[in-house]
């Protein structure tokens, strides 16, 4: 009798387990990285943000908008970010973009790039 019972037991506990496994939802990644990625372009003159400011990236350009930052979404490699103050002034840097990455590059313009009556 006690036989039949362990064997019951475990039975059950196997059909429980069984049932447990076929239930079971496994995480999936439903983040995947891009094969591009991205890089925040941030011009500055003595510490302020420079509005207006032409901006490259490669073959890409644009101006920065009123906090001195301008995105641009790119392809993995290397990359010559550089800026022009509206007053003045000018850098430029180089950078590498791996797939899925997110890379800030800041570009100091110096005190000619700051108006008259700007930050200081």
């Amino acid at each position: 009798m006690l036989s039949k019972l362990k064997i019951a037991s475990i039975s059950l506990m196997v059909v429980g387990l069984l049932f447990c496994v076929s239930q079971a939802t496994y995480a999936t990644n439903t983040w995947r990285p891009t094969d591009g990625g991205s890089i925040l372009v941030q011009v500055i003159a003595l510490g302020y943000a420079v509005e207006d400011a032409e901006v490259s990236v490669g073959d890409s350009s644009d101006t920065t908008g009123h906090n001195g930052n301008r995105m641009f979404s790119v392809e993995p490699g290397f990359y010559t970010v550089s800026a022009t103050g509206p007053h003045g002034g000018s850098a430029t840097k180089e950078v590498r973009i791996r797939p899925g990455e997110f890379v800030q590059c800041t570009l100091e313009l110096g005190a000619e790039a700051l108006h008259v009556g700007e930050g200081h």
